[in-house]
């Protein structure tokens, strides 16, 4: 198991601005500005029939941290309001993804 240490200043400047875009994040509301918020986002779907949140994520390039810090918030937004993120994404994020050990909490799917 890879632990990861994040300085207490960088979390806080991180968690500051990302806490005040997505802290009264509504799925059925603000799904559509979702791409403002992920650089890599090319489309987001919400599925209310099968309680799934899907979230396309395209590009050849990897993740910057922030895209996966915001995941994680994402992740937890969606499963407060009973909805499952699931992200569509190239091999490269996917394997990003896995490396971070993401994919055990996010639904990935490579594309």
């Amino acid at each position: 198991m890879t632990l990861c240490v994040i300085h207490p200043r960088v979390l806080r400047e991180f968690m500051n601005e990302t806490m005040s875009t997505m802290y009264d994040f509504q799925l059925e509301r603000d799904a559509g500005a979702l791409p403002r918020w992920l650089d890599s986002c090319a489309r987001v779907e919400l599925c209310e029939s099968s309680h799934t949140f899907e979230v396309d994520l395209s590009g050849d390039h990897s993740l910057a941290m922030r895209e996966i810090g915001r995941l994680i918030i994402l992740n937890g937004k969606c499963r407060g309001q009973g909805f499952q993120l699931v992200l569509k994404c190239s091999p490269l994020i996917g394997e990003q993804m896995q490396q971070c050990r993401l994919n055990r909490i996010i639904w990935v799917e490579n594309l």
